[in-house]
């Protein structure tokens, strides 16, 4: 080589592209050549875009041309080239630059990290850049930096650095110039050839993957009680104490429910439904005709609306419910309210096919199989455990509604399952501090609290 002799970076690219969280790569060789004459570039731009169910990333990288005439003393040269990264991610995306290896960041002869004869990556970093260093390169993200002769090394592979964040969608793209400059000095100890290596743009869509309920339910776009989805249900973690809970509204009434996936992977409400005065259908509840919950009442009698403590169809059979003054309790329902008419005094065992939950949710089973004992054992059958995941507000222990007087309010919880036990008993489930009743089972005249489970059981 000879003081005449050009240097020449060219770039050629190639992508592996994945998207939503995962990494995008874009990768060019940064060629120089030794070439006498002057070689002719061949270098070009190129486009990649890739899309799944989440986001699209499209990137473009511009041309890169540099040519630089050695000298005894020195000389530099830089050139630059675009990354431009268009995205639907609405929180943005996150560039990094790096080589492709963990072996060297210099540009090697011919391509080879065992190669001796080399151009060393600048003694600058992202940190402290700083003046190129005789026979080597660097980049710099900036202008300023460019201007002001501040550059630093490409990082290897595993330590890439971030040169762009954004926190938004950048449909129309967002440009990021990169700056690259090399400084070459005659020195007798380079052989003429091409010296490369190759830069990755690593490109990440900054949408953190649902985890949590809420984060998928959000991901959806779903807010109702009717709207949530076994595979949204399905796609979330199992709640965590301090996770920030689900809230969805009963298109019925506009009340507003917290829902958690529980250990046994089902989406709950834990929360009791306040739902009375209400004629439910089909299109918003689970039934197949409509059915009406009748006014909040607190007498006893005969009818209607009237709470008996009796084992006889006259009472089990009749549409019963109550909302109590205190709000955080929910309503309470007889078990023929709870399964919207499908459960009666006649029902000696089995599972009911109705209930008064939103539609595409139900009520529990219950017994020694049902999904109350199934949830229970999911917490090791252990009470604190359980009561952490299933309890919350202050509301839970309810008590019940007996011949019209409510008992046990704050000390017990009660809610309905929907199995019958004997024409006189149904299913239930029943807390108190230090104890759950999984199996529990009541006259089915009583009044309990009703907590649903999206299931498809």
């Amino acid at each position: 080589m000879h003081p005449a002799d050009t240097l020449h970076i060219k770039s050629n690219h190639v992508f592996y592209i994945l998207t939503g969280s995962l990494l995008l790569l874009t990768s060019g060789f940064l060629v120089l050549s030794f070439l006498c004459p002057f070689a002719t570039d061949n270098s070009y731009a190129t486009t990649e875009r890739t899309t799944n169910d989440d986001y699209y990333i499209e990137t473009t990288t511009t041309d890169l041309n540099l040519s630089i005439n050695t000298t005894p003393a020195g000389a530099q040269e830089t050139a630059s080239h675009d990354v431009i990264v268009k995205t639907d991610d609405p929180a943005g995306f996150t560039l990094t630059v790096s080589v492709n290896n963990d072996t060297s960041n210099a540009l090697n002869l011919n391509g080879s990290t065992s190669a001796t004869e080399k151009f060393a990556a600048t003694s600058g970093t992202y940190t402290s850049p700083a003046a190129l260093d005789d026979n080597a390169w660097g980049f710099a993200d900036t202008l300023t930096k460019k201007d002001n002769d501040q550059w630093a090394a490409v990082p290897l592979l595993s330590s890439a650095q971030q040169i762009k964040q954004t926190s938004s969608a950048t449909p129309s793209g967002d440009t990021t110039t990169v700056h690259y400059g090399i400084k070459a000095k005659y020195d007798g100890k380079h052989s003429n050839g091409n010296y490369s290596n190759t830069i990755v743009y690593s490109v990440t869509g900054n949408t953190i993957p649902a985890t949590t309920l809420k984060q998928a339910a959000a991901k959806a776009g779903i807010t109702t009680m009717q709207g949530l989805t076994q595979d949204v249900c399905t796609s979330a973690d199992i709640w965590q104490s301090g996770e920030e809970d689900l809230t969805l509204t009963d298109t019925r009434d506009s009340s507003s429910y917290t829902i958690r996936k529980l250990a046994d992977g089902n989406c709950w409400m834990v929360q009791n439904l306040r739902l009375i005065n209400k004629t439910i259908t089909s299109s918003d509840s689970d039934v197949s005709s409509n059915f009406t919950i009748p006014a909040s009442s607190s007498s006893s009698g005969s009818g209607d609306g009237k709470w008996c403590a009796a084992d006889s169809s006259a009472c089990d059979n009749r549409h019963v419910a109550r909302y109590n003054n205190n709000t955080n309790y929910g309503a309470y329902y007889n078990w023929y309210t709870a399964t919207a008419g499908s459960g009666t005094y006649e029902t000696n065992s089995g599972n009911v096919n109705y209930s008064i939950c939103p539609k595409g949710w139900k009520l529990p089973t219950g017994g020694p199989s049902g999904q109350f004992k199934t949830l229970y054992t999911a917490y090791i059958s252990n009470v604190s455990s359980f009561q952490t995941a299933t309890l919350t507000g202050s509301g839970y222990w309810a008590g019940n509604v007996y011949n019209g007087a409510l008992n046990d309010a704050g000390s017990y919880g009660y809610w309905w399952s929907r199995t019958a036990n004997d024409a006189n008993n149904a299913y239930n489930l029943y807390t108190r501090s230090g104890a759950v009743g999984p199996q529990d089972n009541n006259r089915k005249y009583i009044g309990f609290s009703v907590r649903c489970v999206l299931s498809s059981e």
